[in-house]
């Protein structure tokens, strides 16, 4: 496991049909997730879709900023950029939103 830590912005769009990211623009990825945003459900399924697609677990990945925002600042551990840069444009140009490792 690396010791590293990717930090990423992340705008949200909760109550989605389903999980899936949607675009990257201005540094921003675009995510829509399917639980509905109250109670923090939205969030926990927010790490649970980064956490399958990247095959991190759980606890690696934490919000920093943005608890009750669309807008978010998350921070995944034990991952390098270059790891997420190819799963996030490899879902992005295929389309699929499985688990890529």
């Amino acid at each position: 496991m690396s010791d590293s830590i990717v930090r990423i912005s992340v705008k949200v769009q909760p109550g989605a049909r389903k999980n899936c990211i949607t675009g990257y623009s201005d540094s921003v990825l675009r995510v829509k997730i399917a639980a509905p945003p109250v109670e923090g459900k939205a969030n926990k399924e927010l790490i649970a879709y980064f956490s399958d697609i990247i095959d991190v677990r759980k606890s690696a990945i934490t919000i920093e900023k943005g608890q009750t925002s669309r807008n978010k600042l998350i921070s995944i551990e034990g991952v390098d950029e270059a790891r997420l840069s190819i799963v996030i444009d490899d879902i992005l140009r295929s389309g699929t939103q499985n688990k890529l490792f």
